[in-house]
């Protein structure tokens, strides 16, 4: 759908960075999404649902505006774990207005899933996101940083 006014009121905690309206710098990887959510409605019966990519302008000189940024360079120990606690909902809610960082998508997912069941240890885990491309996402944790995003326009998207 398109998203003109982002809001924190439907998202979803277990996600890489905890509730947050998600977004990226990588248009495939927002392709991909979208794609994923439509599937994911028609399955559940709307037949009916678009597959549109939202586009926002955001100014990065905003970063240094006072607002409390969490950047995660790379797949390091200190974001996987942080990941993890998110995708396990251990974590309620943090300080945090945006949070920017490798995005664990469903191929990271699979390493994170080994992971929990024992197969690779935190290390090798890691060893194997770090040899992966990973997009970026950046997440708006308040309503403070989401009145940063500019809509600019929508694209939409053939399924």
């Amino acid at each position: 759908m398109i998203v003109e006014r982002p809001s924190l009121r439907f998202s979803v905690r277990a996600l890489d960075f905890g509730r947050g309206f998600y977004t990226t710098t990588d248009e495939r990887q927002a392709v991909n999404f979208a794609k994923k959510v439509r599937e994911r409605a028609m399955r559940t019966g709307d037949d009916a649902a678009g597959c549109f990519v939202s586009i926002y302008e955001f100014d990065e000189a905003a970063l240094d505006s006072g607002i409390a940024v969490r950047r995660f360079a790379a797949p390091n120990e200190e974001w996987f774990d942080f990941v993890m606690a998110n995708r396990r909902e251990e974590i309620s809610g943090g300080t945090d207005d945006i949070i920017i960082g490798p995005v664990a998508n469903d191929t990271v997912f699979r390493t994170l899933i080994g992971f929990e069941a024992g197969l690779y240890s935190k290390r090798r885990a890691i060893q194997l996101l770090k040899a992966r491309k990973l997009c970026d996402q950046w997440t708006f944790t308040s309503e403070k940083s989401l009145g940063l995003l500019r809509f600019a326009g929508s694209k939409e998207v053939v399924p």
